[in-house]
């Protein structure tokens, strides 16, 4: 199941064009457990899930399981050359210098113009990176903030 979301949550970022578009999965396991959902890319350009049928499962568990593997796919795990996309804060930063971003430092989008989450994830381990300025994003439709975005060196 994990893989289909990944995979579905790929396949849209990859899509032309800027109508809606949706990527349905089913998931089958012995004993009669399954489990369908769709991946939906939004005119506006949000990405989200949604589970249709959850058979044989705890739906408590199956949602958080789901929304982690979303999660994962969205927010990639960032390696050297990712810029990441972090909120604002109150520390000055300037243009072209390093800083080192610390485990639990949270980051909302991965890449050059990404599909940005709104809960975010952390930095699981320290790293540095440059400092590349401020850029306009929207996690909502309608929505829209400054991100700080850091290349990692």
């Amino acid at each position: 199941m994990k893989q289909k979301i990944i995979n579905a949550v790929e396949e849209l970022k990859n899509l032309p064009g800027s109508s809606e578009k949706t990527i349905k999965f089913e998931h089958h396991a012995l004993q009669n457990k399954g489990v369908k959902g769709e991946v939906t890319l939004s005119k506006e350009g949000t990405i989200n899930l949604l589970l249709t049928e959850v058979k044989g499962y705890s739906p408590a568990y199956i949602h958080k399981a789901t929304n982690s593997y979303f999660k994962q796919a969205i927010l990639s795990e960032p390696t050297t050359g990712s810029i990441l996309w972090t909120k604002p804060d109150k520390t000055p930063h300037v243009i072209g210098q390093n800083y080192t971003l610390n485990s639990g430092y949270y980051y909302y989008g991965v890449g050059e113009n990404p599909y940005i989450d709104c809960n975010g994830r952390p930095i699981f381990h320290d790293v540095v990176a440059e400092y590349l300025g401020e850029k306009p994003g929207s996690c909502k439709p309608g929505t829209g903030r400054e991100y700080k975005l850091f290349k990692i060196v």
